[in-house]
């Protein structure tokens, strides 16, 4: 369960993070490369270019905008020890009875 001061500072992040969306301000990368495809064709060329997609997020543009609220957040929410690419472990919960695996079958010869 999240603890009031990490929903704060998650807010605080998305707020920063909002703008106004328009959708005529987004080129549809499908569409776009598919046109950049037919041009080729059309011109006598050898290779399409290739669409810049607009969709894909700015990581950098985001990073200069948050600041350090990010690790700011990460510290509230992960411990000291936390390793994102450490081996995961499954846990048994204490109610839960471990599943035993199917019997053998014996398969017996007909003499």
């Amino acid at each position: 369960m999240a603890t009031p001061e990490q929903v704060g500072k998650m807010k605080a992040i998305v707020q920063k993070l909002c703008l106004t969306y328009r959708s005529d301000s987004f080129e549809n990368p499908v569409l776009q490369q598919h046109f950049r495809n037919l041009e080729p064709f059309t011109l006598y060329l050898m290779e399409p270019e290739q669409a810049v997609d607009l969709i894909l997020p700015k990581a950098e543009e985001m990073n200069k905008i948050l600041g350090s609220m990010v690790n700011e957040f990460k510290e509230l929410v992960y411990s000291a020890d936390y390793n994102p690419e450490g081996k995961i472990t499954k846990r048994k919960r204490n109610n839960e009875v471990s599943r035993s695996k199917r019997p053998k079958r014996s398969i017996q010869k007909r003499s």
